[in-house]
């Protein structure tokens, strides 16, 4: 499991960190623990291995971002979110 915060671009805007549901604060996601989305996704890649199966809520948008390749980084996906319609 990692939990990792993504580092903003600057010209982001964020409108709320919607802190008493995630936790996030301007100080946390602007501190120097944060990382880049590409150093993130090399992160995940790392700890993958092209038989692991993926699962999460709506998580093709997660892979998406990640610009992960089934096949390539993992073996499949589990969406729960279609699990639960």
């Amino acid at each position: 499991i990692l939990d990792e915060l993504v580092k903003f671009d600057e010209e982001v805007e964020v409108v709320s960190y919607l802190t008493p549901l995630t936790g996030l604060t301007a100080e946390r996601c602007q501190s120097e623990a944060t990382k880049s989305l590409s150093e993130i996704a090399d992160l995940v890649r790392s700890h993958l291995g092209e038989g692991a199966v993926l699962v999460g809520q709506s998580v093709k948008h997660d892979i998406d971002w990640l610009d992960l390749k089934m096949g390539t980084d993992f073996a499949d996906y589990v969406d729960i979110a279609r699990i639960f319609r």
